[in-house]
């Protein structure tokens, strides 16, 4: 176990002090340590966790650390990768989704024209087909953006792709 702040007064307690989790941590992080780099074998770093959980005493946790060097620092977290592969924003498969069932509504609007020469089915045919349209641009524009955030590299978990309405209303020449 390392040397910390207050060891002297476990230590002149023989130490009988308890330990507390934070303790038992610290002592799993050294096992861990050692075991990354060869110190340990893998029956013996499992047997030497099991000890540590089972510790009660800084007595205790000190034997199940008593042959591993002293200076012994944790392993370092592994770096995060450059590019996670995120899964889309919520908003653009809620928009693919509402795009399809606006498609499929149109389709059966422009069905049931064959059926009859009314001039309402005609124009909700028409106005049904435009709202798919206008709805399929949307997703689109907010598909390519997550696609060109992805390529340069910015964190799309976070932005929602607010930013895409911007790129569309540029587009359109508002």
């Amino acid at each position: 176990m390392m040397a910390g702040p207050g060891d002297e007064t476990a230590a002149a307690a023989g130490g009988r002090l308890r330990a507390s989790h934070a303790d038992r941590e610290r002592v799993i992080g050294t096992l861990k340590a050692a075991f990354v780099q060869g110190r340990l074998m893998k029956d013996e770093f499992d047997e030497r966790v099991s000890r540590t959980f089972a510790s009660r005493t800084y007595a205790e946790l000190g034997a199940v650390t008593a042959d591993i060097p002293a200076g012994l620092t944790a392993v370092p977290p592994l770096p995060a990768p450059a590019r996670a592969l995120a899964q889309p924003p919520a908003n653009i498969e809620a928009g693919i989704r509402a795009s399809i069932v606006i498609t499929v509504c149109a389709a059966l609007i422009w069905a049931a024209l064959i059926f009859t020469d009314d001039v309402a089915v005609f124009l909700s045919a028409v106005g049904a087909s435009a709202t798919a349209f206008v709805a399929w641009f949307l997703t689109g524009t907010q598909v390519l953006g997550c696609w060109l955030d992805k390529r340069s590299g910015r964190d799309t978990s976070r932005s929602g792709h607010a930013h895409t309405v911007s790129q569309a209303r540029a587009i359109l020449g508002q």
